[in-house]
């Protein structure tokens, strides 16, 4: 029972997006709203693709919330370079809390120039 996850039905923050090449962007899925999930609702980072980064570059996804003037929520993860990333791999979840506002959406960062591979982030129901 533990072991499968249940995705929230066109939950995607960021569907197979290429990573950014040493800059910041925004998720190409649509914003998101988790308001009354009572921390039922955690967003999972995963390798679309095979992700590749230089040694001691990184890759950080933060999720922000809020309408016109958005606030950070939190960061998902931190992934440094030096090693390939296989397609699949989860690289962060983040237990979205309580007090989230509409409009959660995604911000995805690179310090590589060269870095290669996209992610998906997506919403997905914890057990109770």
């Amino acid at each position: 029972m533990y072991t499968q996850t249940l995705k929230m039905h066109d939950g995607y923050l960021a569907k197979d997006m290429p990573l950014p090449k040493d800059t910041t962007a925004n998720g190409n899925g649509t914003p998101q709203d988790y308001t009354g999930t009572l921390g039922a609702a955690q967003v999972v980072v995963e390798a679309a693709s095979e992700i590749a980064l230089a040694e001691g570059k990184t890759l950080t996804v933060k999720l922000l919330h809020g309408g016109s003037m958005p606030e950070e929520l939190g960061t998902v993860c931190k992934v440094y370079g030096g090693a390939p990333i296989g397609a699949g791999e989860v690289l962060g979840r983040f237990v979205v809390p309580t007090d989230a506002q509409p409009g959660v959406k995604a911000m995805v960062q690179t310090s590589d120039p060269s870095a290669s591979g996209s992610i998906s982030i997506y919403g997905e129901y914890l057990a109770r």
